[in-house]
């Protein structure tokens, strides 16, 4: 058996003035020197107006001391009943506590610390050992003043006790690794992975000025001294005349979906040397790229013909309190011409209702956390012909939901005509089927220049997940590219062979971490194209990478690449260390299993590689393909009769199904059921007909079974289906050649 390797490799990602006078012959270099965070309270004398619009907005509540001023919940005696048990929420000496289930599963009672968030909804924070602070999943909605289970309403289809990731008192739900980066300032994780606890700091609670305008040391000398030699006013992040790129840059630390590398440092010039931004395909978006898990704005907003057109967060946002300029259509039509698109003529829709709203129909959104309505940033013109092919969401049904998807097909067309553009969407949902059209589809959005740049990686994503091994060809040119997240992207979907390891070595040196850490990796995976002149280079990248996944070793994915890291240096017994680590944390992340499975039986541990699957079964009895393959590593190991059990429960849960049925004909026939081989052999035929070599398997098993009528009979059916067959020969003369008269099987 060839178990299937799962890697996860990747990223889970001086200014200079002119002397004024002579008098100051220092400059300030910012990139270089350290300054100090010193606190919100230094701003207000000279930005009254900025702060008091910060006060008020939820920066400025994202986390906050519990007292009565602080806390909107119901803690006087309130309570919720959920699954037979009684949940409270208290105070007892002018602190405020909850009894909820425990990390064992039992009712227990906790402080509260800190709130969390202030509107829709608002969360509560409790203390763990070891340095944790973990969200409590009780919440508080604001809106209809009542208390909410939140693990009910986000995992509706899942049942979440004590023993999963996704509890509260679990990985999913802690604070210091999930939340606290972008609900304080200057927070500094000290995570310590041989300890597995925290040492978390920061400098203030919530999202203060220098959570977005860097420390402020430096600014505080120059307000004290403006002449001082010193570049924009103190500060590392230049804001004042800044674009669309700057502001992104600034706000997608928080903003968006990512895998960071370290704690936050304000003298990083490119995202890329902080994080890696995740792409809008598969899973957190629709194949259209509309959201579907939560994004942060800046993954939607990035595909947006208004962020191609220089549209910054500040045109639409007061960029201290948070809000929107506007309430109305007039958000929009500081741009657009209101006669023409804040007409009924362009929306089709009463102006007193919510069709007429260009929100509703550009922006319209979900809810996460149970009861946060949150709007999709991509601002895209509504296209049910879309949902139609893809089962995406548009923006008309979500209002219509008694309508189906092609009267808004109809609709669409009768008002904007039918000659709509075609979109990206399609092909990404043909690659998920694995259509082999989509392939040069693909090509063409990932060289298309006129494509938004995250769309571009995302085709890269879709190409190399799908088809992996037509990618390396169309992604090898990008390796090179001026574009760093182009560049980023290729590597990051690339595997090191003879056409690249030229192009990959020379990456170790690239000025951006995120890439040439997942170069270094790249080159781990197979150390034999790695040179003597690039060595040094290699060691300094791989340090990196392992860097990036030690600090990140608190999540159960980087626990499992650092497992791959190892396994791939021959490490056996670390990457074993890791994938049991990871195990642990999480019960559910099936890559760990199949990796240690792998581990296991390429290290002549086949019974051990068969407990981990099965294992992982009594945790997924639902996994189909893990019965298949688990079927398939016991029958290498023997057992024959054991190995059919779990190959009859994966046939009718797994698409395509037929290298089980194949596996299944096969083991049958060993064991000397013909009838059922014999069946599995013709359902292979039937249900595969355009497949040569099951029409041979099913002439082979005739033939060894010495049925020589039926053997003679798919021999026709071979020349008939296949007249280009390779042995047309030897065929022809086994059909003519006389044989004694057989029924058997």
């Amino acid at each position: 058996m060839k178990l299937k390797l799962f890697v996860l490799f990747g990223l889970l990602v001086g200014l200079i003035s002119c002397n004024k006078s002579n008098e100051y012959v220092a400059i300030v270099d910012l990139h270089n020197a350290k300054a100090a965070f010193v606190g919100n309270q230094t701003c207000v004398g000279c930005h009254q107006k900025e702060v008091k619009d910060w006060e008020h907005s939820h920066h400025a509540k994202a986390m906050l001391e519990v007292n009565e001023a602080n806390v909107l919940a119901d803690f006087n005696n309130a309570q919720l009943v959920r699954n037979g048990q009684t949940h409270k929420m208290f105070k007892k000496n002018d602190a405020f506590y909850v009894i909820t289930d425990g990390p064992n599963g039992t009712m227990q009672e906790f402080q509260v610390k800190y709130t969390f968030g202030y509107h829709p909804i608002q969360q509560y924070l409790v203390e763990f050992e070891q340095g944790r602070l973990q969200v409590l999943s009780l919440t508080w909605d604001v809106v209809k003043k009542e208390w909410y289970y939140m693990s009910d309403e986000v995992y509706k289809n899942l049942s979440i006790d004590h023993g999963n990731w996704l509890h509260w008192t679990n990985q999913a739900y802690n604070w210091n690794s999930m939340c606290a980066e972008c609900h304080t300032t200057n927070l500094k994780k000290n995570y310590n992975p041989e300890t597995d606890s925290y040492k978390t700091t920061w400098s203030q609670l919530s999202v203060n000025c220098e959570a977005c305008h860097g420390p402020a040391e430096f600014h505080l000398k120059w307000t004290a001294d403006k002449e001082m030699d010193i570049a924009n006013y103190g500060f590392v992040k230049k804001f004042k005349n800044s674009d669309n790129k700057s502001q992104i840059e600034t706000c997608v630390r928080c903003h968006s979906r990512r895998s960071i590398y370290g704690d936050y440092d304000y003298n990083w010039e490119h995202t890329h040397e902080q994080m890696a931004i995740a792409t809008v395909g598969f899973p957190n978006y629709h194949s259209d790229g509309q959201i579907k898990e939560e994004d942060f704005e800046i993954g939607s907003f990035s595909q947006s013909k208004m962020h191609e057109k220089g549209v910054k967060c500040t045109d639409c946002h007061n960029v201290h309190s948070g809000k929107v300029k506007f309430q109305d259509n007039q958000l929009c039509t500081q741009c657009h011409l209101p006669t023409q698109y804040d007409s009924e003529k362009h929306h089709h829709h009463d102006k007193n209702k919510p069709g007429a709203s260009c929100v509703d129909c550009h922006m319209p959104g979900q809810y996460f956390m149970g009861r946060h309505f949150r709007r999709d940033h991509s601002l895209r013109i509504p296209r049910p012909d879309i949902s139609k092919v893809t089962n995406s969401p548009n923006a008309c049904n979500s209002c219509h939901k008694d309508k189906s998807v092609d009267w808004a097909v109809e609709k669409t067309s009768l008002w904007y005509g039918t000659k709509t553009k075609d979109h990206y969407g399609f092909t990404f949902h043909k690659a998920e089927l694995q259509d082999p059209s989509a392939i040069d589809e693909l090509k063409i959005i990932i060289n298309d220049e006129q494509k938004p740049i995250i769309v571009r990686q995302t085709a890269m994503d879709v190409l190399r997940l799908n088809y992996p091994e037509q990618s390396q060809p169309i992604l090898n040119p990008f390796l090179t590219n001026k574009k760093t997240a182009l560049r980023y992207q290729s590597v990051f979907n690339s595997k090191i062979d003879n056409t690249n390891s030229s192009q990959l070595l020379a990456l170790l040196k690239d000025p951006i971490k995120g890439i040439r850490s997942t170069a270094a990796i790249k080159i781990a995976e197979n150390k034999s194209f790695l040179t003597a002149a690039y060595q040094s280079a290699y060691d300094k990248a791989i340090k990196e990478y392992l860097a990036i996944l030690t600090y990140n070793s608190d999540f159960p994915d980087a626990k499992l690449n650092l497992g791959n890291y190892y396994l791939s240096q021959n490490d056996s017994k670390k990457a074993e260390n890791y994938y049991l680590k990871t195990i642990n944390q999480d019960k559910e992340l099936t890559q760990a299993y199949y990796n240690l499975a792998y581990l296991y039986n390429n290290t002549n541990k086949k019974s051990e590689a068969i407990s981990v699957l099965e294992t992982y079964l009594q945790n997924n009895p639902k996994n189909s393909y893990a019965y298949f393959d688990i079927g398939l590593l016991i029958a290498e190991y023997g057992d024959y009769k054991k190995a059919v059990v779990y190959l009859e429960k994966a046939k009718n849960n797994v698409t395509p199904n037929d290298r089980i049925i194949l596996n299944l004909a096969k083991i049958y026939d060993y064991l000397g059921n013909k009838k059922q081989a014999e069946n599995y052999f013709n359902q292979l035929v039937q249900n595969f007909p355009l497949i040569q070599e099951y029409y041979v398997e099913l002439f082979q098993f005739y033939i060894k079974n010495k049925n020589t009528i039926k053997a003679k009979q798919t021999a026709v059916k071979i020349l008939q289906k296949f007249p280009d067959f390779a042995e047309r020969d030897l065929l022809e003369n086994f059909i003519n050649s006389e044989f004694p008269s057989s029924s058997n099987p």
